[in-house]
């Protein structure tokens, strides 16, 4: 058995997940919980000066829900098919979505931005999604998938804790499938076991080592601190419809069978790469036909309302569809043969992709931002603190991994990387690899793969983001 250490504060938090799924198997797993005051020296000698990480039998690894879904690849709580895998995968993302936008009003700073992200929240927001997920309970029996308990209901039941505590009411009160799934997830025995034995105060350092036969051992006392970590997602409604069709080899299907019935894919997004140019990288790199469905600002308003969350991309597959562009992705990667060789390089590509999205939405959060002091704050808070700070490290690591950010194979963590930067160079005005030689010639030795070259040659090349913000500053 794995010897297991989970790291985070003294709060339920991200962390709150992972110790959920190693107690509901019953899995002994040391429970350390950071002093306020050892933070500063703690942070640097975490992979990107974030927690929770999980240390597995010495090494350690990072971003909630990489680490969620490799548990729940281990304890049997995925589903029973990769399709399973996509749905559940796209629920969890979901609820973490909520959380973050939850997160962003909490941590804000400026009183009268706050009390608006707190309105935009109450009227809008919260109804949104809560209904909505509350109305995917109901579908599924009393959880979010198949009728069964997925990691998506230990991340939900986890996490709600926190939008509770941001939000400092019940919003789940007039949801009754979302809080007859909470009471279950906290029910269940070894749940309910790590519920009563955990830290009660939200300001104390302990040191735990939980097993599910015996008590805790608790440690020291510490202060509770706040971490602000801001984070957005673009929500654009951009330009016309078009509809552009590329013939593929799925070169990995080696079946001489011509009953064979390939997938039908139907990809859903805007005029302009973002988020969704990692899937069109995918497509491109399998030589896999696909349907490229392009919204503009005229026709998006009235698509929106035909979407499960209101937000793009989506991906039909012989004509379901499904969202959350990640899930999306690592759905993708695993037809396409670019995830890991094991449960655990899978956890590596995971977590690497996650620390790609964080480090994409900081621009994200720049771009968006209406107030023009605020945006010049975060243009040169992004300029001179965290671009050098992510991309140092991700030079590192492909230099580290003979020029790939995992294994020393291309991944998907690789196009995901790539894809983005035209995007973020728009975001900035600049070319953001400038300065970082290994991360150029990486990114150059990816678009040269002769599938992408081809998809960068022939592919669309409007891009109505500008228009877009020029139409937002007259709102």
């Amino acid at each position: 058995m794995p010897a297991y250490k989970v790291t985070y504060f003294n709060i339920v938090g991200l962390g709150g997940p992972i110790r959920f799924l190693l107690s509901y198997v019953g899995v002994e797993f040391e429970d350390i919980r950071i002093e306020h005051s050892n933070w500063p020296e703690a942070k640097p000698k975490t992979p990107f000066g974030q927690v929770p990480t999980l240390e597995i039998d010495g090494k350690v690894y990072y971003q909630t829900l990489p680490i969620c879904r490799y548990l729940a690849k281990q304890f049997n709580l995925l589903g029973k098919s990769d399709l399973d895998a996509l749905e559940i995968d796209a629920v969890a993302n979901t609820v973490h979505d909520l959380r973050k936008m939850v997160s962003l009003y909490f941590f804000e700073q400026d009183s009268a931005e706050k009390a608006k992200k707190k309105e935009t929240l109450v009227t809008t927001t919260l109804p949104f999604y809560l209904k909505r997920l509350d109305d995917v309970v109901k579908k599924n029996g009393g959880y979010f998938h198949g009728g069964e308990l997925s990691y998506a209901d230990l991340f939900f039941a986890a996490v709600q804790h926190n939008i509770k505590g941001f939000m400092k009411n019940d919003v789940f009160e007039d949801y009754p499938n979302l809080k007859q799934l909470i009471d279950k997830v906290h029910a269940l025995p070894r749940i309910a076991a790590w519920l009563a034995k955990s830290p009660k105060t939200d300001y104390s350092s302990r040191l735990v080592r939980y097993d599910s036969s015996s008590a805790l051992k608790i440690g020291p006392k510490f202060s509770l601190f706040r971490i602000n970590r801001v984070e957005g997602w673009v929500r654009a409604g951009l330009v016309r419809l078009v509809i552009r069709k590329f013939r593929y080899l799925r070169y990995f299907n080696l079946t001489s069978d011509k009953n064979t019935k390939m997938p039908q894919y139907k990809l859903i997004y805007f005029k302009t790469t973002g988020v969704a140019e990692l899937v069109r990288y995918l497509f491109s790199y399998a030589d896999q036909d696909f349907e490229d469905v392009r919204h503009d600002i005229t026709t998006w308003p009235k698509f929106q309302r035909e979407t499960p969350y209101g937000v793009l991309p989506l991906l039909e597959i012989d004509g379901k569809v499904y969202n959350q562009s990640l899930a999306i992705g690592r759905y993708l990667a695993k037809e396409f043969n670019l995830t890991g060789s094991n449960k655990l390089e899978d956890l590596e590509i995971d977590s690497m992709v996650d620390t790609i999205n964080d480090y994409r939405s900081v621009f994200s959060q720049y771009l968006w931002e209406a107030n023009k002091i605020a945006k010049s704050k975060r243009k040169e808070q992004l300029v001179q603190e965290k671009l050098p700070f992510y991309l140092n490290r991700f030079e590192d690591r492909v230099k580290a991994n003979g020029g790939y950010f995992v294994g020393g194979k291309l991944t998907w963590a690789d196009l995901w990387f790539v894809s983005l930067k035209p995007y973020l160079d728009f975001v900035i005005g600049f070319d953001t690899l400038k300065n970082h030689a290994a991360l150029t010639e990486h990114a150059n030795k990816i678009n040269a793969i002769p599938n992408i070259k081809k998809w960068l040659d022939t592919r669309p090349t409007e891009c109505c983001l500008q228009e877009f913000l020029d139409a937002k500053q007259q709102d």
